[in-house]
């Protein structure tokens, strides 16, 4: 099944080295909407402009979902703004939100007097909204999360930000780091960054 997308420049680098092939923009969204169909979650590249990538995921073959659901990377994926809500009087405890959320995001709680409803992980749920699709008793709903994931404009925003998160800004400025200047600032710089924020 062909359910990933690339975009923009990432699609012209895919399909000049005939790793895919060019589709409409109508194939593109009937793509997108057989995936959703088949309960499949929508990972893109997390960039307001300039998206490389949608890929139309389920839990077992995508490596960023395996990286959450094997190897205990939670943040593996960024969220979306939504979180997954439960109405606990429609819940029927029926398992389908279970067995379909692709990281494993929801249990069935059982409460007293033989009684059970869908329970969600907050700090898991991606808000991709695959259990609210699944959901036969439209007990699923998304709600919007208390805080807002931040956005970057685009790939390099994305990945300076992270660089500066990461304290390894200095690893991208400086394009020669084997002269001796390079060495130098690159080390001074590194050790400057792996001070705590108050004596920087």
């Amino acid at each position: 099944m062909e359910v990933c997308t690339s975009l923009n420049r990432n699609a012209e680098w895919v399909i000049r080295r005939g790793y895919g092939r060019e589709v409409s923009a109508e194939e593109a969204l009937d793509i997108a909407a057989m995936t959703r169909d088949n309960l499949m979650v929508h990972v893109g590249d997390n960039v307001k402009n300039e998206v490389s990538y949608i890929c139309h995921c389920c839990g077992c073959h995508c490596a960023q979902l395996r990286a959450i659901n094997h190897n205990g990377i939670r943040n593996a994926v960024h969220t979306s703004n939504f979180l997954a809500s439960v109405d606990e009087e429609k819940c029927k405890a029926c398992g389908r939100c279970v067995k379909n959320c692709p990281v494993m995001a929801i249990d069935v709680k059982a409460l007293s007097f033989g009684e059970a409803h869908a329970e969600i992980d907050e700090e898991l749920c991606l808000g991709c909204g695959v259990c609210a699709i699944a959901c036969k008793n439209k007990a699923m709903s998304m709600e919007p999360r208390e805080k807002r994931v931040f956005t970057p404009e685009n790939s390099m925003d994305r990945l300076i930000r992270a660089a500066v998160e990461r304290g390894t800004i200095h690893h991208m400025l400086f394009d020669d780091p084997d002269s001796v200047t390079g060495r130098g600032i690159h080390l001074a710089l590194g050790a400057l960054l792996s001070l705590p924020p108050a004596k920087q």
